[in-house]
């Protein structure tokens, strides 16, 4: 994984064109049947992913023939979080599985296959924005100015991110609790104690509250003391990160796009206005909050980036531009 730089860009260019060329022919009037959900996507417009497949492709084809970074920079965050946003719903047949509502295999594959499209398109994106801003080969930071390790403090809108998304998942359960189930039996949802329902609501919480602790705080990057087996060792980044990703991001699409767009055609039910804004608005809240912590983990948690003895520093080469009659100057290696 260490040069997962080299060999991305070849992956994410199959990957794309091959998702593009399928859709293109589902649009064509060959798309599948899908069971628990009745269609791949919230976007009722089947053409769009074949368009992001496009800009994605090119975003590909750019970093790997090393051309116009910030072109495959921007295109590639573009295709990629439309990709993801376009996917969404493969956060609703996971929770579907996990709660044994059912399961659309046709739907996992499609729904996933479009989810991964867009985490490759974003990592070509991430790379080729490194070029462009002329980071760090090894590590990806621009040196004096990125936090340098996992000690380094939080950022400031990392620790605004992540206490937001707690703050919306306490605005969503509070909400419920005032409302309950409408037309449900509320002790039949417990009954047994530990059945899917709960099993899902405790994870949720969990999502909601030591998730985005653990994003901002020094202890989700490195074991606390009191965790004795693995005291001062470094988190798994995969074990913060991933969760964070594909819970905000299934939030942020589902409650964000589809949830506000429901809310303002369809209305609220019976439910009180007041709710929508602490139910839909915390669930998105709660989205952007855990995606913008996530980012902010993401920077910390960069392996370091440690240079060699005979490797010359900055300051090193400044000082030999100098003894050699040239104008100071610094540069990165």
């Amino acid at each position: 994984m260490k040069n997962w730089r080299s060999w991305v860009p070849y992956v994410a260019v199959v990957w794309v064109v091959g998702y593009g060329a399928v859709r293109a022919w589902w649009a064509l009037g060959h798309a599948p049947t899908f069971q628990v959900i009745d269609r791949e996507s919230y976007f009722d417009a089947p053409w769009l992913p074949v368009g992001l497949a496009v800009g994605a492709t090119v975003a590909s084809v750019l970093a790997v023939r090393g051309r116009s970074p910030w072109v495959s920079a921007i295109l590639g965050w573009l295709a990629g979080a439309g990709l993801v946003a376009y996917s969404f719903l493969f956060a609703l047949n996971l929770a579907s599985v996990l709660i044994q509502w059912g399961t659309d295999v046709v739907g996992l594959v499609a729904r996933g296959s479009g989810v991964v499209a867009g985490v490759l398109t974003i990592l070509v994106a991430i790379d080729a924005q490194r070029q462009a801003r002329g980071a760090c080969a090894e590590c990806g930071r621009v040196h004096g100015r990125s936090p340098e390790s996992r000690i380094s403090p939080t950022p400031w809108w990392g620790w605004v991110a992540g206490y937001a998304a707690m703050a919306g998942c306490l605005s969503r359960f509070g909400a419920q609790a005032i409302t309950g189930f409408p037309g449900q039996d509320v002790s039949a949802l417990f009954t047994p104690l530990v059945n899917p329902f709960t099993v899902f609501a405790f994870l949720m919480f969990v999502a909601g509250t030591l998730l985005p602790l653990a994003l901002v705080h020094r202890w989700g990057r490195i074991w606390p003391r009191w965790v004795l087996p693995f005291a001062g060792r470094n988190v798994p980044r995969w074990l913060v990160i991933v969760p964070a990703l594909l819970v905000g991001g299934g939030m942020t699409g589902y409650f964000g796009l589809a949830g506000i767009h429901s809310t303002i055609t369809q209305g609220v039910g019976v439910y009180p206005v007041w709710w929508a804004f602490a139910v839909i608005g915390g669930y998105t809240v709660w989205g952007v909050g855990l995606l913008v912590a996530a980012l902010s983990y993401y920077l910390l948690t960069k392996p370091v980036h440690a240079v060699p003895q005979d490797e010359p520093t900055e300051w090193a080469d400044a000082g030999r531009r100098l003894r050699s009659g040239g104008r100071p100057g610094l540069q990165h290696r």
